[in-house]
């Protein structure tokens, strides 16, 4: 009874975190995987073939051909990898779902007796991605992009996504901004003040100067980010935080996003 009781607690266990990845709108797959570098067995090509049969929109790593939401919130995508599994008289595998915050979602185990190694492995990767579910991504479970209208400046004009007028924004005393619960980060150039707020928003200021806004998401430690570009106009961006640490995805002056790391000041 005691063995049948677990059984059904790790199916089900299973079951859920499959039904997550189901959620994602799309999945990144690399151009190689690592286990796979000297021979694919054709493993990369067939795994996207099942994806689309599954209904899963493809993403290949490092295509130019990136969608336009995917760009702003990478956080739409889960990320699949095919790790070989070693066995004796066995073609064994796993596909490994991770997200945006590289956590594992779902490990899909797959395994084949068949002696051929191509179709072996392939035969082990349609068995693992049976266990997948269909995609069912819809808006209300994804992580929305908004425009946060902040500004130091009352001279600066924003979009609004709402209305899509341009709006005035008024200036911002940062000396309200700050919360009984802030902390000051720094990268080695500059020093920061993180303000947490109660709603779980957190703002960050460098002395007078409104540095950004932090939204929070459904998933923990990932924020959705409303920041300035060269040109003082306010774009999104990812935020993301540890116990020790706090960053965020920004467009550098060749507009390449790259991300900035702060450690907590000790």
């Amino acid at each position: 009874m005691k063995k049948l009781v677990a059984a059904f607690f790790l199916l089900s266990v299973s079951f859920a975190n499959a039904q997550q990845v189901s959620n994602f709108k799309y999945v990144i797959v690399p151009n190689t995987f690592i286990d796979f570098e000297k021979e694919d067995y054709q493993l990369n090509t067939y795994l996207k073939t099942l994806l689309r049969q599954k209904k899963y929109e493809i993403v290949v790593e490092g295509s130019n051909n990136i969608p336009s939401d995917l760009q702003q919130n990478e956080c739409l995508a889960t990320r699949a990898n095919i790790q070989n599994v070693k066995s004796s008289f066995q073609n064994k595998l796993k596909v490994v779902f991770t997200d945006c915050n590289n956590s594992i979602l779902n490990e899909l185990d797959g395994v084949s007796k068949l002696k051929d190694f191509e179709k072996g492995y392939q035969a082990a990767l349609a068995e693992a991605m049976n266990k997948l579910p269909e995609q069912k991504f819809t808006t209300t479970n994804s992580i929305k992009k908004e425009t946060v209208e902040v500004s130091t400046n009352d001279t600066n004009l924003i979009q609004d996504s709402k209305t899509n007028k341009k709006v005035e924004n008024k200036p911002i005393d940062v000396k309200s901004i700050k919360s009984k619960k802030s902390v000051d980060f720094t990268d080695g150039l500059i020093t920061i003040t993180v303000n947490y707020k109660e709603n779980g928003t957190i703002v960050i200021t460098n002395e007078t100067t409104l540095i950004a806004n932090f939204k929070p998401t459904l998933r923990p430690n990932v924020f959705l980010v409303s920041l300035k570009d060269s040109k003082n106009q306010f774009y999104n961006s990812i935020g993301y935080t540890t116990d020790e640490t706090i960053s965020f995805e920004y467009l550098d002056h060749n507009n390449q996003l790259k991300e900035r790391i702060f450690n907590k000041v000790k």
